[in-house]
């Protein structure tokens, strides 16, 4: 398991699963339910997903080659609607983490 701390998150954990699948976990500190923003980055060419805080976190770890465009295009792209960006290196994407308050799963309902 690796950590990174990134912006707009306090804890972000990357869990690597079955393939080339990735589990993205932001840790919070907050018992009331909020909305966090979570821009994932399918890379493509190296069939890689990855998940940031914020567009600066992208270009803080991805070079713009990498991305296939840079950071004032990607800010002025249209996330924010939950919008798709496309292009010829990757495809990104911005979505609402779902979150459940502190202590609201016990883990009672494991049927999967």
């Amino acid at each position: 398991m690796h950590r990174f701390f990134c912006a707009g998150s306090d804890n972000l954990i990357i869990q690597k699963v079955a393939n080339s699948g990735y589990l993205c976990i932001f840790a919070e500190n907050s018992t009331s339910m909020r909305q966090t923003k979570c821009i994932i980055v399918h890379l493509t060419g190296k069939r890689k997903t990855l998940a940031f805080g914020s567009i600066a976190a992208i270009f803080h770890h991805l070079t713009p080659e990498q991305v296939g465009c840079g950071y004032d295009y990607l800010r002025r792209a249209g996330l924010s609607g939950r919008g798709s960006v496309v292009t010829k290196r990757a495809i990104i994407q911005q979505t609402t983490l779902l979150t459940a308050p502190r202590g609201a799963g016990d883990g009672a309902d494991d049927s999967c």
